[in-house]
């Protein structure tokens, strides 16, 4: 995946949050529930549920979410955003966890506690393992000065693209949603992705 910037489609959600009318509304929804929890609290609810038939918008009020997120200082919160679309050499769990890697590296707060990542987790289960041990890190970061500590936000659309060849991916994101994380998946409601992302630690959007 060396060909695949980190930041690829949030250069992409730039580009698509420009040709965005309307939806002012569902954009600032959705920015206030970002903006109005604390993902250190056992209480709070980590994970938001987007969903929408097709051609209704949904991805592109993603993508502006994603633009607008992006202007926050990285000492304040991290963020990483992934669309899969079926035929996209990125559409797997492969790249979304080896590109959410080299993100988590390369964050500010967290590049000064842990290592860069090596060879050896890069494939598989050390992969996956290494992706949860640097989320695992958000929850104890120290405050920047003068402001609250930092939180990372994971941004995953399309999740209905990928669902069908990868069944438990979903359910992988969920787990994913430490402490110090708050994840907004959307998609189709397909695949059993209701379900999913129901129940304790979610919230429909």
């Amino acid at each position: 995946l060396g060909e695949f910037a980190p930041d690829g489609f949030l250069v992409e959600a730039r580009a698509l949050a420009e040709q965005r009318i309307g939806r002012r509304d569902e954009l600032a929804q959705l920015k206030a529930w970002i903006k109005r929890r604390d993902p250190r609290t056992a209480e709070t609810a980590r994970v938001g549920w987007l969903q929408g038939g097709p051609g209704l918008g949904k991805s592109m009020l993603v993508a502006a979410l994603a633009a607008d997120l992006a202007n926050a200082p990285a000492a304040r919160q991290g963020l990483y955003y992934h669309r899969f679309r079926a035929g996209d050499a990125r559409c797997s769990r492969h790249a979304f966890l080896r590109l959410l890697q080299a993100t988590l590296a390369e964050w500010g707060p967290l590049r000064e506690v842990t290592a860069r990542p090596g060879e050896a987790v890069s494939e598989g289960a050390p992969l996956l393992d290494d992706v949860r041990a640097r989320l695992s890190q958000v929850a104890a970061l120290p405050p920047a000065r003068g402001s609250t500590p930092p939180r990372f936000v994971l941004l995953v659309d399309g999740l209905d693209e990928v669902a069908g060849a990868d069944p438990e991916l979903p359910a992988l994101l969920r787990e994913l949603a430490l402490p110090g994380v708050l994840l907004v998946a959307a998609g189709r409601a397909e695949h059993g992705l209701e379900g999913v992302f129901a129940g304790p630690g979610c919230e429909p959007i």
